[in-house]
This record gives structure tokens, C-alpha cells and sequence, in this order.
């Protein structure tokens, strides 16, 4: 009895164990290291198009990250660690310069968009200044045309400030009127010292440099400034892509675990990877890129506040448009105000010496109405009082009719109606966006950029296959086995590279948009010899002003000293030729390259050498006569 009942337990002993064994075999995710299991394990990598050479036999030792059930041995694994850096460091690279080429389009895009509403601007300028001033404007245009560059290299360099600039254009085109104004006279250069050590006091452009200088300022200040942080943005994001030193040991080994551990541990197929396993082990091996996350965010704030500006009072459009009619309002009030003028620098500076081949005219008024013939090839100008053309031997002739410096208001219109059809081919227009829908889809491309550099394990994780819900824990692989994921905090400290020293590169660009938001001049001189996107250079660096603008636009500028003309020298110097656009150009999105500056010296020289030469020759006449 007692051997018949030891047989029975055995046999049910047996069955138990049999019925055990088929039940986890009829588990999809069973754990075993038998021949057959690894051979259904490197059928399956084999599935996959993974070469699964390494699988090894059960008496052979597993590698070191799967642990000792594993059917891949080391060599295996160390292919598997190499596809994991390959993947995290990919992924990495390829978000970076995709943010970092959605930047660069659109700072190239507003950097097109700006140069071309700079042509437009300067091309309705000189048609304007050419048909209501004539010759006495292409005489000066030089002024003008400087004035437009240093605009211009303000936008591309931010090398001088705008008070500067603004400061030296009026007190240049006051000296050049006051001349024009007075042409009876004769004026020396220490007297035309004297007349522009007077112009702060007398105003003569009235309110107008004032307006525009503000204007000027903080819209240009902030244009620059939004351009160059989406440059800076960029660039900063192209650098951390360049710079990411890699997936480490540890984090490819986790990547290991994650992908491939339950496979080789013979579960098949994979169950899916804990969502926690998966965000905690990508934080990881990104943790050297957590240092610009705060000031990212700092940035886009910034950069869409200046965004809110342009859009609103600093709109850039609204001010570079309309100069032409600002100019001109200037020009004309020191007309009207021109008697007074220069009376009063009469009265501070002493009378000046009457041009005595002039010595008829009375005043600027008197000749604005006159026929007048300049010929490009004759040294002097004359002025026929009996309304008849003036002779002249070149047949390159520039007749004009009327010089006066008056509010016609035939002008302002067409000013306007120019106005409203530029702006309405910049809207309507299906290649050239407006400014607003330009900034507005920079703004929310930016915008959408928030919390970049958190959001980026989150992102890896998404794009990757059997990755269990966030609501998934008891029954996905955690690293190890089946069951809930729990972290471990590692303190880990990322190596050195180049990405900790860009943050410091997005706050400087932040104080820079930051007081450009707020209206201030800001010094944004670019600093880098190098020009990583779109030929500019560096993040830019420098102090800023107060809200109120330095300058009125009437400070004084020195002239320079010149050589005085020696009386037996017949032949005069050839005045540069204007700049005029080109009527039939078509929109060019690079700005043109105007000559330097012309001195004061040269100033002074092309002005007053043909009236030194004009009065010679009639004093030689009326020896000649006696």
C-alpha cells in the first residue's frame, strides 16, 4: 500500500510538472535559454534584418548587459550598443538642425524682406527729390545717399549708432541749404564753422529730426535685433547639434536594455517598453543639452515680445516708407524758416562777403523761379533774370524749370499713393509676403519651439515602435523583467563640451531684445570674426542708452579744413556723379554698394570752387572792359 501510494504522488508530481511546463510554453513571453528558444530568438532578429551572429548555445556565457539568461553573448551585444548610440545620437543631430534651419529660413526671409523694402524706399525717394528739387538734389544727393547707407550698415553691422547718424546727416544737410539758401554770398570755411556751431540753437528743420529719430531708432534697434536672435538662435542650435559629445557607455547600455534584452532574454515577442523606462533612460542620455533649456525659454519670450513691437510701433515699414515725405517736410521748413535763419547766423557770425558775379541776387527765393541750364561740362552756373536759357557749349544740358522748395501737395499725394500701392503689392502679392504675416509665422515658429530641450526624450519616445502607454506599468518590460519601472536616481555629471558655454550666448541676445523691446539704442555690434548664417557675425555684444534718444538731430558737425584755392587755377575739380537707382531695376534683395562718405572738405570744395572761378572770371571781364 504505502509503495502504491508513493507511485501515485510521483506520477502526479510528474503531470503537474508536464502541465506546468506545456502552460509557460504556451506563454508568448517565456524566459528559457535552451538551444531551440535561441534559435527562435535569432529567427526573430533575423525577421528584423538584425544579423544575428552572436546568439550563442546555453553553455555558452551571455554578455554582460542582458544578463546571465540572455541568448545574445557580448559580441552580439556590442553590435546593439553600437545601433544604440547610432540612434540616440541621429535622433539628436536631426531635431537640432531641423530647429535650427527652420530659424535660419526665416531670418532670411526678414533679412530679404527688409533689403527690399530699403530699395523700394530709396528708389521713391529720388524719384520724389529728383522731380520736386531737380538739380539742386542731384547736386546733394550724396547726402541722401550716405544717409541711406549708414541706415543700411546699421542694420548689417550695428557698428554706429543711429543718434550718430542722424546727427551727421541733418547737420550736413543744414549746412548745404544754408549755402544754397545764401549763394549771393561767399563763405569761408571758419565762417561755415561758425554758421554750424549755431544750429542747435536755431532748429531749422523744426520738430523733424526729433520724430524721426525716434522713429528711426526703435524701429531700426529692434529690427536688427530681431533678426539677429533668430541668426543667433541658429546658430546657438546648429553649434549644440555639432557639439552633442554622444550617446555614452551607460546610456547606450540602457538603450540595450530597452530594445533589445527582452528578445534576447527569449521573450517573444518583445512585450512592449515601459513609457517611464523609456523617457528616464532618453533624459539621460540628454542631459548635456538640460543647460539651455531655461534660457531657450527666455529667449522665445523675448524674441516674440520684439516680434509684438514690430507688429505694433516699431513697425519698420511704417517708418522706412514714408521718409521721403519726412525729409521733405524737414527741407521745407528750413525754407520757410530760411530768411530768419540766416539772419540770425548773420547776426552771431557777421555779415559774409558778397559773390560778386552773383551780387544781383538777392536771396534763394528770388532764383527758384528763374530758368536755370547746368551743364555737366561748364564750371559755372548762371542765372538769366530775363527768364532766358542760359548759354552753355556742352550738349549734355539739365534744363530745369522750378527749384522752389514748396509744400506741393500735388507731392504728398503721389507720396501716398505710392505708399498705398507698395503696401498693397507687399500684401496682396503671393511671393512677397507683408511684414505682419512674415513676423506673425516667425513668431509662432518660434513659439512653437518652447521647452525644446525638455520636450526631446519625450519626442524620441513617441516616434518609437512598441513603447507601452503612460497608463501601461504592470505589464511592460522594465529593463529587466516584466513589471512596473522604477527610477534610479543617477548624479551623474555630464563631460565638458562647447553646449555649456551657449546659454551664455542666448542671454547676451536676450538683454540685447529685452532693451530693444523697451525702445533703448542698443549697441548690437557684431564681435565674431566668423559668420556662421547668413553672412552675419556673432551674437553681438554692448551697453544700451535710455528710452530718450541722445541726440536731436541738430548737433553740429565740424567741417573739415580745406586748402585754400589758389587764384591762378583754371581748371575745376569733376563733381562725383549722383547715385541714381536704375529706373527698370527690378526688387533686389542686396543692398547697393554707394561709395564712402564724401568728406566736408570735398563738400566745401565742389561747392564753393565754381563760384570762386565764376567771380574771377568777372573781374577779369571787367578788367578787360576798362
Amino acid at each position: 500500500m504505502i509503495g502504491g501510494a508513493m507511485r501515485v504522488k510521483i506520477v502526479i508530481a510528474r503531470l503537474v510538472t508536464v502541465i506546468l511546463v506545456v502552460s509557460v510554453s504556451r506563454v508568448g513571453s517565456t524566459v528559457t535559454n535552451s538551444t531551440s528558444d535561441c534559435d527562435a530568438v535569432q529567427n526573430f532578429f533575423r525577421m528584423k534584418d538584425i544579423v544575428a551572429v552572436g546568439i550563442r548555445a546555453p553553455q555558452i556565457s551571455a554578455g554582460n548587459v542582458c544578463g546571465t539568461t540572455s541568448c545574445c553573448n557580448s559580441a552580439l551585444e556590442e553590435k546593439f550598443l553600437n545601433k544604440s548610440r547610432t540612434n540616440v545620437d541621429g535622433f539628436v543631430k536631426e531635431s537640432l538642425l531641423r530647429l535650427s534651419t527652420i530659424l535660419e529660413t526665416r531670418a532670411k526671409r526678414f533679412d530679404e524682406f527688409f533689403r527690399e523694402l530699403m530699395e523700394n524706399s530709396k528708389k521713391e525717394f529720388h524719384e520724389m527729390f529728383k522731380r520736386t528739387y531737380g538739380v539742386i538734389y542731384l547736386q546733394n544727393s550724396f547726402v541722401f545717399t550716405d544717409f541711406f547707407q549708414e541706415l543700411e550698415n546699421y542694420y548689417a553691422t550695428g557698428r554706429n549708432r543711429l543718434s550718430d547718424v542722424l546727427d551727421q546727416f541733418f547737420g550736413l544737410l543744414y549746412q548745404r541749404m544754408f549755402v544754397v539758401i545764401n549763394g549771393q554770398y561767399t563763405f569761408s570755411e571758419d565762417y561755415l564753422q561758425c554758421v554750424n556751431e549755431h544750429m542747435v540753437e536755431l532748429g531749422p528743420f523744426g520738430d523733424v529730426p526729433h520724430k524721426l529719430g525716434v522713429q528711426l531708432r526703435r524701429a531700426f534697434v529692434a529690427t536688427r535685433a530681431f533678426h539677429r536672435a533668430l541668426v543667433v538662435g541658429a546658430d546657438v542650435v546648429k553649434k549644440a547639434a555639432y557639439a552633442y559629445p554622444g550617446a555614452d557607455a551607460e546610456c547606450a547600455a540602457s538603450m540595450t536594455r530597452m530594445k533589445y534584452c527582452a528578445t534576447c532574454q527569449g521573450y517573444i515577442p518583445p512585450p512592449a517598453t515601459c513609457s517611464a523606462f523609456c523617457i528616464h533612460t532618453l533624459k539621460y542620455c540628454m542631459k548635456t543639452l538640460d543647460v539651455l533649456d531655461k534660457q531657450w525659454d527666455l529667449y522665445v519670450d523675448a524674441l516674440d515680445k520684439v516680434g509684438d513691437r514690430l507688429l505694433g510701433p516699431f513697425n519698420i515699414e511704417m517708418v522706412v516708407e514714408p521718409i521721403n515725405i519726412k525729409i521733405s517736410e524737414a527741407v521745407m521748413n528750413f525754407q520757410e524758416n530760411g530768411a530768419e535763419v540766416s539772419q540770425r547766423v548773420f547776426t552771431g557770425c557777421g555779415k559774409p562777403v558778397v559773390n560778386r558775379r552773383r551780387r544781383d541776387v538777392k536771396s534763394f527765393e528770388n532764383t527758384t523761379s528763374e530758368n536755370i541750364t547746368i551743364s555737366s561740362n561748364s564750371s559755372s552756373v548762371e542765372v538769366n533774370n530775363n527768364n532766358s536759357t542760359a548759354t552753355s557749349t556742352s550738349t549734355t544740358e539739365i534744363t530745369l524749370q522750378t527749384l522752389k522748395f514748396n509744400n506741393d501737395n500735388n507731392s504728398s499725394n503721389n507720396g501716398k499713393k505710392k505708399r498705398k500701392k507698395v503696401m498693397e503689392s507687399t500684401t496682396e502679392s503671393g511671393n512677397e509676403p507683408s511684414l505682419d504675416k512674415l513676423i506673425k509665422d516667425i513668431k509662432q515658429k518660434v513659439k512653437d519651439s518652447r521647452r525644446f530641450w525638455t520636450h526631446l526624450p519625450y519626442q524620441f519616445c513617441n516616434s518609437e515602435q512598441d513603447i507601452a502607454g503612460p497608463s501601461v506599468n504592470a505589464t511592460c518590460w522594465n529593463g529587466t523583467a516584466i513589471g512596473p519601472f522604477s527610477a534610479t536616481e543617477t548624479n551623474v555629471r555630464p563631460p565638458y563640451s562647447e553646449i555649456q558655454n551657449l546659454p551664455f550666448t542666448l542671454q547676451t541676445i536676450v538683454t540685447k531684445l529685452q532693451a530693444a523691446f523697451q525702445g533703448q539704442d542698443v549697441d548690437l555690434a557684431d564681435e565674431d570674426a566668423e559668420e556662421p548664417i547668413l553672412q552675419e557675425s556673432g551674437s553681438g555684444s554692448g551697453d544700451y542708452d535710455d528710452l530718450e534718444i541722445e541726440g536731436s538731430g541738430y548737433q553740429p558737425v565740424n567741417p573739415g579744413v580745406t586748402e585754400k584755392v589758389p587764384s591762378g587755377v583754371t581748371q575745376p575739380p569733376e563733381p562725383p556723379p549722383p547715385i541714381i537707382p536704375k529706373e527698370d531695376e527690378s526688387n533686389v534683395y542686396t543692398p547697393k554698394v554707394t561709395a564712402s562718405a564724401a568728406s566736408l572738405h570735398k563738400t566745401l570744395l565742389h561747392f564753393l570752387l565754381p563760384l570762386v572761378f565764376a567771380w574771377f572770371g568777372g573781374l577779369l571781364s571787367d578788367l578787360l572792359q576798362l
